[in-house]
């Protein structure tokens, strides 16, 4: 019989146990014989792959291969990373570093069982990261052994439902664990906001923000969120105030609420406010609430006055072509003609005004077009087309002849609007920067209308009539447009009382939106104002100190004002290590924050917990904004049903994968992760079990509910059915009750009448008319007896009465 060699592709097949031959087996220097790892021996493989079969079938492998090749059982195994940051497998226990690389040699001890959790983890955040539904995870096993085969740990395995409860109870308790942690100590705002999702309930959000000491810059992250019915104050702040104290945080510490504008949003402030109180002395700290709201309402007030004409065009062309691809196709024809690029128009939303920009700009890049198609090419060859009520409405605003004029304008004035909102839309801190911002804005909008001159230097205690006086503002005919509206202005051969009819709107414009941001934004707020001094050219300036100082006796701790003002002027001798033009202002700090004196303490400790606060505080609600995007494409309309126990735990991992650059595989895959995941499975299943049990106690409850229910209906049935038999009887008592008195008043009057007759008879002698009054009086007897009886009657129903009212108490009694 000829010798066999060992091949290839033996160790790709199963032993008798399903184990693979290489899990065991190894090539060694003799081609006829494979080395068994786990016997500590060789087999030959003279008679082929049968030789390995037997081997794997002996006792002393048997029992070898259970212990070792358990997928529990710990290997040692090294791997080399070139950053911390790529070492992103399993948590290391030994690390070395060369001196002069960024190369790490890692060793570790894995189990099989660890690679295939890992595996299912880093595809649970690739689902959560790329929004994927759970439904695709059904049969992904298939997929990848199919496409890396030989590649798939052994063990791992995907599902739905696998995927819901490593989200839910792994991934999401682990990384609110890391949140919690890295907040410790610190300082914290809360932002929130609550709209109607796609399941038709009320959702509430609530994000954190806070600096992150491991981070080093400040952090928005999302706390909390909570399905309400209603949305009034009471309800926003008992969840609000119940999210920091699930939290295991301190009410205390919060320093601000951030919100948007409505008045619910402020007795939602006052009534937190009110709670702080009782545990310190200091009261929230207030910066107004969303400018960028503020800006944008600005804007509408502005487009009120001006007019909206404009604006109404816009949409109208929009939905003119909205869901009719021939329309499009004819229009496209036209800009294809004319040499113009091929756009589609863009949606204004109503809701956020200053999308008019570049609604208005799309329609202006197309103006040639537009006006082609709707005034020459519709009534030459679709006249079917002129009666629509669409169309008409259409014709009737490119008619107005300071059309184009207007959408200009619009979109010139809008710009102002956005070069606010598109600056403090950011997520890193601004409120140093806010005040100076809404200072340039109102700068911008009365310079506008108003002379040079007469422009304030600060807005502080500025009223509105004392600065749009007519001595200082600008004369309507002489306010500035910009070239294009002066060239349409030429262009359409314009008489003077259109110009200045059209001057007037737009004065009126900048009016309307000055005075809203001058009274509805936090320009006048001394706090906001002082919180200049963390700019990096403003804290060397000597006012600064005095800022430094202010902020620090609003803020909810104490700090010797002395010490601070000393730390505070050796830091004006710091010179920065970093360009500030560069980095976010926490960047910033970060150097000051981890720079330490002669005796190796902080230099700066409490200059460093005061700008930390402050630069915690909100200068927006973009974030929550954002967070409800990210909410919606998680709850669709077809996962509508998504409880709030996962949607939860997956903004939780939405939002701390950002600081992995939403990458799963630069998550650090710890031993903590890794051991929640294993056991997810049953916390999952007790969550289950308790959800069960909750369900069966809500539905005895139910039937114990309905039970009460008819046994109340029974009770009031007999009460009523009680009542009625006692009204009955009431009255036929009264009626007793007045026959009875009917024939006493009888008796009376007859023994009255017989005496009388009787008395007389006597004095006159009269024989005949005593027997008279004898007949009387036995008639008196008989009715007395007749009066008798009725009472009796009477009596006896009374005694019925009496006991119905008795029984008709007992059973209300037995109801209640």
């Amino acid at each position: 019989m000829p010798k066999c060699n060992a091949r290839d592709d033996w160790f790709f097949k199963d032993d008798m146990q399903g184990n693979k031959v290489s899990d065991w087996g190894r090539k060694t220097d003799c081609s006829s014989e494979i080395f068994c790892s786990i016997c500590i021996c060789t087999v030959d493989v003279k008679k082929g792959f049968q030789s390995l079969t037997q081997h794997a079938a002996t006792k002393k492998h048997k029992q070898n291969a259970h212990i070792k090749l358990n997928i529990k059982q710990l290997k040692l195994t090294t791997s080399t990373n070139t950053t911390i940051e790529n070492n992103s497998r399993i948590e290391d226990t030994l690390v070395e570093k060369s001196s002069k690389s960024t190369t790490f040699s890692t060793v570790h001890l894995y189990s099989i069982s660890d690679q295939s959790v890992v595996a299912e983890l880093i595809w649970a955040l690739k689902v959560v990261s790329s929004n994927y539904s759970f439904a695709s995870s059904d049969g992904i096993v298939e997929v990848f052994k199919t496409m890396f085969p030989n590649a798939i740990p052994k063990g791992f395995s995907m599902s739905r439902s696998k995927l819901t409860y490593l989200i839910t109870d792994a991934l999401g308790p682990y990384f609110r664990e890391e949140l919690i942690k890295d907040i410790a100590n610190e300082y914290f705002s809360i932002i929130y906001d609550e709209t109607t999702n796609s399941g038709g309930n009320k959702e509430l959000q609530v994000l954190i923000r806070y600096y992150s000491t491991s981070k080093c810059k400040i952090i928005t992250q999302h706390l909390q969120t909570v399905f309400i019915g209603k949305a009034t104050a009471d309800i926003l702040s008992e969840k609000i105030v119940s999210a920091v104290e699930n939290s295991n945080l301190s009410l205390s510490k919060l320093l601000m609420l951030g919100s948007d504008g409505p008045n619910v949003n402020k007795k939602v402030a006052r009534l937190i406010n009110d709670q702080i109180l009782h545990c310190r002395s200091k009261n929230l700290i207030n910066i107004g609430t969303c400018s960028i709201h503020t800006i944008h309402n600005a804007f509408l007030k502005g487009i009120d006055k001006f007019g909206e004409n404009a604006e109404q065009l816009i949409i109208s062309i929009y939905y003119y072509f909205k869901g009719w691809p021939t329309r499009w196709e004819e229009f496209e024809t036209i800009l294809d003609k004319l040499k113009l690029p091929i756009r589609r128009f863009i949606k204004h939303v109503p809701s956020r005004w200053l999308t008019l920009h570049d609604s208005a700009n799309r329609v202006l890049e197309n103006w040639s077009a537009v006006e082609y198609y709707f005034l020459k090419f519709i009534p030459q060859h679709k006249s079917s087309v002129l009666t629509t009520n669409s169309y008409k409405k259409i014709r009737e605003f490119l008619l107005i002849i300071t059309i184009k004029c207007e959408m200009i304008f619009i979109q010139s004035s809008a710009k102002i609007f956005i070069k606010y909102t598109g600056t403090m839309q950011k997520s890193e801190p601004l409120v140093h920067v806010m005040y100076t911002e809404l200072h340039n804005l109102l700068c911008t909008l009365v310079g506008r209308i108003c002379k040079t001159e007469y422009i304030p230097k600060s807005f502080f205690n500025i009223k509105v009539n004392d600065l749009l006086t007519v001595e200082k503002m600008i004369a309507v005919k002489d306010i500035v447009v910009n070239n294009l509206i002066q060239e349409e202005f030429k262009e359409k051969k314009m008489v003077g009382k259109d110009i200045l009819f059209f001057l007037k709107n737009v004065q009126q414009h900048y009016i309307a939106a000055f005075k809203h941001v001058l009274e509805t934004s936090p320009i006048q707020n001394s706090f906001l104002k002082h919180l200049q001094c963390l700019g990096p050219l403003e804290r060397l300036k000597s006012r600064s100190c005095n800022s430094i100082l202010k902020l620090s006796n609003d803020l909810p701790f104490d700090v010797d004002d002395d010490i601070l003002l000393d730390e505070w002027k050796l830091l004006q001798l710091d010179k920065d290590e970093k360009e500030s033009d560069l980095n976010r202002i926490d960047i910033y700090w970060k150097q000051f924050f981890e720079k330490k004196n002669s005796t190796n303490n902080l230099k700066y400790p409490n200059v460093t917990k005061i700008v930390k606060s402050c630069l915690s505080l909100v200068h927006g609600s973009a974030d929550v904004e954002r967070n409800f995007s990210i909410s919606g494409k998680m709850l669709t309309d077809e996962r509508a049903c998504m409880n709030e126990r996962t949607l939860n735990a997956l903004l939780v991992t939405k939002d701390s994968l950002k600081q992995y650059q939403n990458k799963p595989e630069l998550v650090l895959m710890t031993k903590k992760l890794i051991t929640m995941a294993k056991g997810a499975h049953k916390h999952y299943q007790n969550y289950l079990e308790e959800q069960k049990l909750i369900k069966h106690q809500k539905n005895e409850n139910k039937k114990i509910e309905v039970q009460i229910m008819k046994q109340l209906e029974e009770t009031q049935n007999k009460v009523k059915e009680n009542q009625q038999e006692i009204q009955e009887k009431e009255k036929l008592l009264k009626i007793a009750r007045e026959k009875e008195t009917q024939k006493r008043s009888v008796a009376n009057k007859l023994f009255e009448e017989a005496n009388k007759r009787l008395k007389k008879a006597i004095l006159e002698n009269n024989i005949q008319e005593a027997e008279l009054a004898h007949a009387m009086l036995e008639g008196v007897n008989t009715v007395k007896k007749e009066e008798e009886q009725k009472k009796k009657t009477a009596d006896a129903l009374q005694i019925q009465l009496e006991k119905k009212k008795a029984s008709l108490i007992q059973h209300l009694s037995g109801a209640k």
